[in-house]
């Protein structure tokens, strides 16, 4: 193309110096197109930057945030190159994902200070745990009181409840009655818990320490920062018509550690088994009961099918036409693995039963 550029000037009588002054004309307006373009990608790169620092500030001015909390929010994330925007602080997965890079990137004489800032942070934009209807994406969204169901070996597992979380670590204050069983540092365990009315969750971590004080047996343990989340809605429901137990929630079980001691000791009442699935099921009442409501259900009262004494909540109440009778759902909260376990066996063994009758 070049050639026959040269030969056509050449054929109307151009000389050598008309020609160069030519080429150099149009490759000064190539040059002057490139440019302009880059600098109109570079001058809207900026105002889309201002326009997300404009959104982010105003965010954090909406959620409350001090001066130095942006100052080291704007920092932070500049550090780990990470964008300033307001999913930084919206967002529970940005947070904590930036939370962890910040942690890393930082040197052992700062981990202390980023350590408080970021768990401050986090329980200030309501991250700890987050709102209803996030999933949660570590354990350092867990808050306090959590109950935890800590697999130590196959078949042996530690109950407790969380007592102290921060960006580095959990701390578990376990049950009385727990299993003789040594614990190290550095073990490897499984933990496994349920979020009401979210899921139920299970991840690994290691053992930090243990130690103990006159509240009990405590173990520290490293986050998880790969979670596994098990939708409840999944669960399949089978008919199962016979009679069950339950115990209405009243304030001393709800504040009492271990309530199952109290139930011992009070009479149930009872209801009829509608259906059940692994993560609830449906009863017959002889009253109502609102939503929200604690009990405890005896999902076996003859011992026949090994099922176990669980808790629950009242996701809704309806009342029976020409009975004196409520339906209501009741959805299961804070099953051990094995209980879940146990309860969806039943469920396949309803299921494949009523298979054979059909």
């Amino acid at each position: 193309m070049y050639r026959e550029f040269v030969e056509a000037f050449q054929n109307y009588g151009a000389t050598n110096l008309e020609i160069l002054m030519a080429l150099l004309f149009l490759a000064g307006l190539v040059i002057a197109f490139i440019t302009r373009n880059i600098w109109e990608k570079k001058k809207a790169k900026g105002q889309r930057k201002r326009v997300t620092r404009r959104k982010f500030m105003l965010a954090c001015r909406n959620k409350g945030l001090l001066p130095d909390e942006v100052n080291f929010l704007i920092n932070s994330a500049i550090k780990v190159g990470l964008e300033v925007d307001t999913s930084l602080i919206e967002s529970n997965i940005s947070f904590d994902q930036f939370a962890f890079r910040v942690l890393q990137s930082g040197d052992d004489d700062e981990q202390e200070k980023l350590n408080a800032d970021l768990s401050a942070l986090r329980n200030k934009l309501g991250f700890r745990p987050p709102p209803r209807g996030f999933a949660l994406n570590s354990t350092r969204e867990l808050p306090g009181g959590q109950l935890l169901y800590i697999a130590i070996a196959p078949n042996v597992f530690l109950e407790g409840r969380t007592v102290y979380v921060d960006e580095t670590m959990l701390t578990v204050r376990l049950q009385a009655g727990r299993p003789s069983i040594r614990l190290r540092a550095g073990k490897e365990v499984s933990i496994h818990f349920s979020r009401t009315g979210d899921a139920r969750y299970s991840g690994s971590c290691s053992i930090l320490r243990t130690a103990s004080n006159e509240e009990g047996q405590h173990i520290r343990l490293s986050h998880c920062n790969e979670l596994r989340r098990d939708q409840r809605r999944r669960d399949f429901r089978v008919d199962d018509d016979r009679t069950i137990c339950l115990w209405v929630m009243d304030e001393q079980m709800r504040q009492a550690e271990d309530p199952f001691r109290i139930i011992d000791n009070r009479m149930p009442e009872r209801a009829r088994l509608e259906d059940i699935s692994g993560g609830g099921a449906s009863i017959i009442f002889h009253r109502s009961l609102s939503s929200t409501k604690g009990i405890f259900i005896n999902l076996d009262p003859g011992r026949t099918y090994g099922l176990p004494i669980v808790r629950g909540t009242v996701i809704r109440s309806k009342r029976r036409s020409r009975m004196d009778r409520w339906a209501m759902s009741i959805r299961f909260e804070d099953l051990r693995p094995s209980e879940h376990q146990k309860i969806v066996s039943h469920v396949f063994m309803k299921e494949r039963d009523q298979l054979k009758i059909a």
